[in-house]
């Protein structure tokens, strides 16, 4: 593995010594995998890193030959090892995809919900300019509050005062409780 990139992943990381040995045996770029495997699964164990090893194909092995075997492991569950490895590198690449805007919703909501605290009601119009100044947009986080269960706030709608032109108004509020 590159030094540079060594330090910044297991920068923090307490791992045994003999680990890198077993690393050594994988091309950069499975090393890689492997390690965000590890650390995602805050495993950094030699006895993972083997098994990680093992179920690496031939081509991403710097000899390109099949490591030893490990005891008790039959060639069946060694195919169902790797089959399910691929599946969860594919559910991890989605989570991570999807982490940042989630925990974007979160915080936008988190902000949303003390708002309402702290004034009881508010408009759509009024959480726009009031709490975020008008730069964020409202939809995806009074979405996230509203589906949530049990529902986190209410929406009322109201008519315009004095008969103004418009959609009825939207007052959104706490869920009591």
């Amino acid at each position: 593995m590159c030094q540079r990139w060594r330090q910044k992943m297991l920068k923090d990381q307490h791992f045994a010594a003999n680990l890198g040995s077993v690393l050594r045996k994988l091309k950069p770029t499975r090393q890689v995998e492997c390690v965000e495997l590890m650390l995602t699964a805050n495993n950094m164990t030699v006895a993972y890193a083997e098994a990680l090893l093992a179920a690496t194909p031939p081509h991403l092995l710097v000899s390109e030959k099949r490591p030893r075997k490990l005891s008790g492991v039959t060639a069946e569950q060694m195919v169902k090892m790797e089959r399910e490895m691929g599946n969860l590198q594919g559910q991890l690449k989605l989570v991570e995809k999807s982490y940042g805007q989630d925990v974007l919703l979160l915080e936008l909501s988190n902000r949303m919900l003390a708002f309402l605290r702290e004034r009881g009601q508010a408009t759509r119009s009024q959480i726009s300019v009031e709490c975020f100044r008008g730069k964020v947009l409202l939809d995806a986080s009074l979405e996230h509050l509203l589906a949530s269960t049990p529902p986190k706030i209410t929406v009322r709608w109201d008519e315009r005062a004095g008969s103004a032109p418009g959609a009825p108004l939207r007052v959104y509020r706490l869920v009591a409780g």
